[in-house]
């Protein structure tokens, strides 16, 4: 059981991994998305319906895993 949980836990923290490397790609490509325009403008526009969207959703999904993994550790800790 507990062999179990734990494998459960680092499942999860390699997820949670890398979903926070994605969501730093992401604010990576949109610095240098933002970068490459010279009207900053038209740049911020396109950001906003395109790059910021999956930005966001990285990290709904990186909470999501946090959650998960909190409520791991919590089942861990109360039976262990």
């Amino acid at each position: 059981m507990e062999k179990k949980m734990l494998d459960s836990l680092e499942e999860l923290y390699q997820k949670l991994d890398i979903a926070f490397d994605e969501e730093k790609r992401l604010c990576v490509e949109l610095d240098e998305f933002l970068k490459s325009f010279a009207n900053r403008a038209e740049a911020e526009n396109t950001a906003l319906k395109t790059i910021i969207p999956r930005i966001e959703e990285a990290r709904k999904k990186r909470g999501q895993l946090l959650d998960e993994l909190t409520e791991e550790v919590r089942v861990l800790l109360k039976n262990g």
